[in-house]
């Protein structure tokens, strides 16, 4: 099924943690922005049960977010390292699928590491 591109309404960015200099002749560990991208995003945390095979055998999550991004070949999205960023919220990705691997659209399962400010 190709990608309705008027749903991916939400722009996110794709961050991931790296080695930048310091200005001292050494390195020091930050965040960098790789790329800003439409998304998709639901939250799924409530549909999630013990038996949910959706996050490849994980456990529930508390709030779990699935984003839906247009495939890109050279976008490529790596688990457990890049985070998401929306709305000043973070969320650990914990998956990504290439749906019905067709290579038309990409499915990530996300959890949020932030919570919002109340």
């Amino acid at each position: 099924m190709p990608v309705n591109s008027r749903k991916l309404q939400r722009r996110i960015e794709i961050v991931t943690y790296g080695n930048v200099a310091d200005g001292f002749g050494g390195f020091t560990v930050s965040e960098t922005s790789r790329v800003k991208r439409w998304s998709e995003i639901k939250d799924v945390s409530a549909n999630l049960n013990n038996s949910s095979q959706d996050l490849v055998g994980a456990r529930v999550f508390d709030s779990a977010y699935k984003f839906t991004f247009r495939y890109g070949q050279n976008k490529v999205i790596t688990p457990l390292v890049d985070n998401i960023e929306f709305k000043g919220l973070k969320y650990l990705i914990q998956s990504v699928t290439n749906e019905n691997l067709k290579d038309i659209k990409t499915v990530v399962y996300a959890t949020a590491i932030d919570t919002p400010n109340e």
